[in-house]
């Protein structure tokens, strides 16, 4: 029975409810909801299904909520199409997508022209956007990095390297013994106060490693407004 996997279904009103169920080592039952909007759950090896079935149907206007959350914002997300509107630096541009065989991209009066190869496809769409915010990183993170810089020349032996990827869980990351600062490409499509926040903060690593108190009280100091900033970062 370990590691059995099913899939099963429970009616809540006139709702269905479909739900992976794994049997494994553990003391409860676990419900957890995919961004997908799979549902899987892990149960106890000797628990009985009807109780399983029970507890999904206890937990199911939180499925069913969920479940529009995740539709609602897949359906409010960016095609990368003509006539959407993007962020680049913090102002937005109406999107005008023209084939080509090579990427370039272009700004001329509140549109950002993109060429993308296929561009029927939605993931070309989309790199092609992603590839624009990396230039724009490229282009403007380095002066913000040097700018930052004079408040924290004490603890870092020059300017740091700057290092531009893209990450999912990170805006950020630094290497104070290395001396380098990474930062997410992703971050060019947010205005120069937000990019500034997060060099800040990295910055800011460079003398106290942890989150504690007396890191904030450094952040405050060079930053006062800087929970404005992290809000906006979290709410997207």
């Amino acid at each position: 029975m370990k590691g059995e996997r099913a899939v099963r279904s429970v009616l809540f009103g006139n709702d269905e409810i479909c739900y992976s169920l794994e049997r494994k080592k553990v003391k409860n039952i676990n419900l957890r909801i995919k961004q997908s909007g799979e549902v899987y759950v892990s149960a106890p090896l000797f628990v009985c299904t009807e109780r399983i079935d029970s507890f999904v149907l206890q937990n199911a206007p939180k499925i069913l909520a969920a479940k529009k959350r995740f539709e609602a914002a897949k359906a409010a997300a960016p095609q990368f199409v003509s006539g959407d509107s993007v962020s680049v630096l913090g102002k937005e541009y109406a999107l005008c997508v023209c084939e080509g065989s090579a990427f370039s991209f272009s700004f001329c009066q509140g549109e950002l022209h993109m060429t993308v190869k296929n561009s029927a496809e939605f993931e070309n769409r989309k790199c092609a956007y992603e590839k624009v915010l990396h230039a724009e990183a490229k282009r403007t993170f380095p002066e913000i990095i040097k700018k930052c810089y004079p408040a924290f020349a004490d603890y870092c032996q020059a300017v740091p390297a700057l290092k531009i990827r893209k990450m999912k869980g990170q805006w950020g990351n630094c290497r104070s013994k290395s001396n380098v600062i990474t930062l997410n490409s992703r971050l060019a499509a947010y205005d120069e106060k937000v990019i500034e926040f997060v060099v800040l903060h990295e910055y800011c690593h460079f003398i106290h490693a942890d989150h504690s108190p007396a890191f904030y009280a450094e952040l405050s100091a060079v930053m006062p407004e800087w929970r404005v900033y992290d809000k906006v970062l979290k709410n997207r």
